[in-house]
């Protein structure tokens, strides 16, 4: 986190479980009460697949308080902690696409980003789509291209 928000945001995550159950007969349990109304909605409305995280920002909870710049670097820490963790356990950096990620980032937030992209930490391929160049800054290996009415050409 404290390579997007350069440290000045104390962000701590917390693991929010849907319910508080301990055994499998008590999932069991809890499945077949469910079940009728599951079947009729076509998806299974309790289990783990429902649990969240909860993310705060200074002690303060990030989904009620955070600005949509602070959401997006929140979003974009998780992501960068994705690719490490999948680079550590396959060997390999995923390919990585962002849309439109430098217009909700601030300049600082930006450098952090391409820092960390161009870095040999990340060492993968990415696709950024963006509508303002001059937010990205990535080294001489990188390819841009314009999409302009629908014409494609190196840039």
């Amino acid at each position: 986190m404290q390579l997007i928000t350069g440290g000045d945001l104390r962000t701590t995550v917390r693991y929010e479980p849907s319910r508080l159950v301990d055994t499998h007969e008590q999932w069991v349990d809890i499945y077949r009460l469910n079940r009728r109304r599951d079947r009729a909605r076509k998806s299974t409305t309790a289990g783990p697949h429902v649990d969240d995280i909860g993310l705060l920002l200074c002690d303060r909870s990030a989904k009620l308080y955070a600005s949509q710049g602070q959401h997006r670097a929140l979003v974009l820490a998780l992501k960068i902690a994705e690719i490490r963790l999948l680079k550590q356990e396959l060997g390999f950096a995923p390919v990585l696409l962002l849309d439109d990620v430098s217009s909700e980032l601030d300049a600082k937030r930006n450098a952090q980003l391409t820092a960390f992209l161009n870095s040999k930490a990340f060492g993968g391929q990415v696709f950024i789509t963006t509508t303002d160049r001059s937010w990205l800054d990535f080294d001489s290996k990188s390819t841009c291209f314009r999409i302009l009415d629908g014409d494609v050409s190196e840039h």
